[in-house]
């Protein structure tokens, strides 16, 4: 694979939009019968656009071949998309309604969701993605992908992977145990870098799967891993001796998101080439912004709050590289 990045690529990420209804009580303990007052409310585009946003506002450029429902909800999720200046060409519109979730946030920062699902399966390999995924340095994609594109689709972006020696980034996310195995274990072969948290490389180690990313058998590169562990921050293993890289102290306000937001700063990371180190300082910097806020995608910190951060406690090096992007 690349073994480096020039400093304008382009990552494209795949993954359904959903739209996040976010709302704040007290205490996630709701007695039967009982009520709470919220303190207000959100409606964010979600999953896959955080992650974009995410890599747009650090500074890289990047494309979203998405889908979404052709309902009401999905109308809302595309304009914010559009009005934040994306290219909404690579996102499908299906005949059905989008994926909706109520998150339910606490005083703490605690959450509990309600998912609505939509219509999230793709039979066919839609004609805006192909030169799009051609034209990319990096490509991520998302665990749900696995499941809500036909396997033909997840076949046809490996091979475009492999053909043009594109890094494949993958997060197996919550879906790690619905995807066919046969298909999870190509996708892990084909991987550069997994990032997953640590609950699904658990799960990865109970199918028997982790060894497939992790002894990098047969590859031309040596597989790299971060493992997100919450407020204990992230595990990376690779290039670098498996080490720990702690959270930042923040005041969690809504995690929802978090790791979407990590995941685009892997990304940044990759596409302006830094060490696996910065990347996990990077990472735990925007996904700890992120979670001090209300929003999902509206929390995805700017690049003069990452700067704001990392001038008070950061890396000079990764202070230099970002303050280019303003």
């Amino acid at each position: 694979m690349r073994p480096n990045y020039e400093p304008e690529c382009r990552v494209s990420v795949i993954g359904g939009v959903v739209l996040d209804l976010i709302t704040v009580i007290e205490s996630l303990k709701v007695e039967s019968s009982g009520w709470q007052l919220s303190t207000g409310y959100t409606l964010d585009p979600g999953n896959i656009y955080t992650t974009a946003l995410t890599i747009r506002n650090l500074g890289a450029p990047v494309s979203i071949l998405g889908w979404t429902g052709n309902d009401s909800f999905g109308d809302i999720a595309l304009n914010k998309i559009e009005q934040e200046g994306f290219d909404i060409s690579g996102i499908v519109k299906l005949t059905g309604s989008t994926t909706t979730v109520l998150a339910i946030t606490d005083s703490k920062g605690n959450h509990s969701r309600i998912v609505l699902p939509g219509k999230n399966h793709i039979d066919t390999f839609p004609d805006t993605w192909q030169t799009i995924l051609e034209k990319s340095s990096i490509i991520y994609l998302s665990g749900f992908s696995c499941i809500e594109l036909a396997q033909e689709i997840i076949f046809k972006i490996i091979d475009i992977t492999e053909k043009n020696q594109i890094p494949l980034v993958f997060d197996p996310q919550t879906a790690v145990s619905k995807i066919e195995q046969r298909l999870l274990k190509r996708v892990l072969k084909a991987t550069c870098v997994l990032t997953l948290n640590w609950e699904e490389s658990i799960a990865l180690e109970r199918m028997g799967l982790f060894h497939v990313i992790k002894n990098g058998q047969g590859r031309s590169f040596t597989p790299k891993i971060f493992i997100r562990r919450g407020n204990e921050g992230v595990r990376v293993s690779g290039n670098i001796e498996e080490k720990d890289f702690p959270a930042i102290t923040v005041t969690a306000k809504n995690t929802l998101g978090a790791g979407d937001c990590f995941n685009g700063a892997i990304l940044y990371g990759m596409a302006k080439g830094l060490s696996d180190s910065s990347i996990a300082e990077l990472g735990n910097i925007t996904a700890g912004l992120k979670a001090s806020k209300f929003g999902t995608s509206s929390g995805v910190p700017s690049l003069l709050e990452v700067i704001e951060y990392i001038e008070k406690s950061g890396d000079q090096r990764l202070l230099s590289l970002l303050k280019t992007g303003i």
